[in-house]
C-alpha cells in the first residue's frame, strides 16, 4: 500500500510529498502520511424528531432511553435535556457564546460580526453560514445548512438540513478544525 497525505478539509488523497492539497489547496504540512485504507465512514446521525437521545455510536434513542439497544452504552446523566436557555458554546479560545434562541456560525452575517472575523481569519475552511444552533423547549438542536466541509457532533457527520438533538458536553465540529463544546451553566466571557 502506498502512503499517502489526505486532505482534512475535503478528504483528497495527495501523495505523500504533497505540500498543499491537490484538490483544495489545504496546507499539508502538519497532516501525517497514512497507508492507502479508507478509514469507516462515521454513521450519519438522522434527524431527531420530538426528544430523543443520540448515543456515541449514533443511535437515535427515545429520551427515556437509559441503555443503548444497540451498542450497550449506558445513557449518562448528562444526556437529561435541561432548560434551553442553560446552554453556552465554548470555543477554542476561551470564550463562551451564550444561546438564547439561536446561533449561527459562519463568516458572514446574521453571524455575529467578531465570531464571523474570527472564522474568517482563522478557519477559513469554515462555510459562510455553516451551521446553526436552535434552543427549543426539548433541548438544543444542530442543523448544518450544505456546508462544504461537513458539521460533526462528537464525531458524526450531522445530515444536512436535519436538526439533530445535542446532548450536554457535546463536542461539535464544525469543518476540519473548529471545535467548540456544548456547556451547561458558565460564567459568560464575551466572545
Amino acid at each position: 500500500m502506498a502512503n499517502v497525505k489526505i486532505c482534512p478539509a475535503c478528504g483528497n488523497k495527495n501523495t505523500a510529498s504533497s505540500v498543499f492539497c491537490g484538490n483544495c489547496n489545504y496546507p499539508l504540512a502538519e497532516v501525517e502520511t497514512t497507508s492507502d485504507v479508507p478509514p469507516p465512514e462515521p454513521a450519519p446521525i438522522p434527524a431527531a424528531g420530538p426528544p430523543d437521545l443520540v448515543c456515541e455510536c449514533g443511535a437515535r434513542l427515545p429520551s427515556s432511553a437509559t441503555q443503548c439497544e444497540y451498542c450497550g452504552n449506558v445513557m449518562p446523566a448528562a444526556l437529561v435535556t435541561p432548560s434551553a436557555g442553560d446552554y453556552h458554546l465554548r470555543w477554542p479560545w476561551g470564550a463562551t457564546t451564550p444561546i438564547r434562541g439561536r446561533v449561527f456560525i459562519g463568516r458572514v452575517p446574521p453571524v455575529v460580526d467578531e465570531l464571523a472575523r474570527r472564522l474568517e481569519q482563522e478557519y477559513p475552511n469554515v462555510s459562510r453560514i455553516h451551521a446553526e444552533l436552535i434552543a427549543k423547549d426539548s433541548g438544543m438542536y444542530l442543523r448544518d445548512h450544505h456546508s462544504l466541509n461537513g458539521t460533526f457532533l462528537n464525531g458524526n457527520r450531522v445530515e444536512p438540513e436535519q436538526d439533530v438533538l445535542v446532548p450536554a458536553n457535546a463536542t461539535i465540529r464544525f469543518a476540519s478544525r473548529l471545535e467548540a463544546k456544548l456547556v451547561l451553566n458558565v460564567e459568560e466571557e464575551p466572545l
